[in-house]
């Protein structure tokens, strides 16, 4: 990341984090009066409650950087979190800082394994796409012509649909 976004980055959650502590405080028991009105389905007390949770989700967040994805992104996915949570919330046993935070970092760390598995499939996609590009060229070079997808198959055990895709894919990037 250049160090032009990272200041940039620092700047806007900056601003954010200084939009939080603007938000009204907690007042005393309020957070327990939210929780019985929002398992009535109050979608205000919903809405409060998540003002009153946002730093906690900023703090838990904050705890998962450096793991694939942007702290920004690790925010919007624990907000993402905090508000299915609150949503949620049907019962008693539901109602309280514990499963809140529970469920913010389930969430933050199933879209941290999303991520890794997503830029793994690209890397394989990537190297399978270079692969078929080596092959192509060495069996040009060797023949004087280009390799029929027979020919490419048998040296890169590729089925023809995959090498076709794979070409398709790498004229599209082009």
């Amino acid at each position: 990341m250049s160090e032009v976004w990272k200041e940039k980055e620092t700047e806007f959650l900056q601003m954010y984090v200084d939009d939080l502590k603007a938000l009204a405080p907690e007042k005393e028991g309020e957070k327990a009066s939210l929780f019985e009105k929002c398992i009535a389905g109050d979608n205000e007390a919903v809405k409060r409650l998540v003002e009153l949770y946002l730093m906690k989700s900023v703090q838990i967040a904050s705890k998962y950087t450096g793991q694939g994805l942007s702290l920004a992104d690790l925010i919007q996915e624990a907000n993402v979190a905090l508000m299915l949570a609150l949503t949620e919330i049907d019962s008693a046993d539901k109602a309280n800082d514990e499963y809140i935070a529970q469920y913010v970092e389930q969430y933050i760390k199933q879209a941290i394994d999303t991520e890794r598995s997503e830029k793994s499939s690209e890397e394989e996609l990537a190297d399978r796409i270079n692969l078929l590009s080596d092959v192509t060229k060495e069996l040009a070079e060797r023949f004087g012509r280009e390799a029929t997808l027979e020919e490419i198959h048998e040296y890169t055990k590729f089925t023809e649909d995959e090498i076709k895709t794979l070409m398709k894919i790498s004229l599209d990037a082009l």
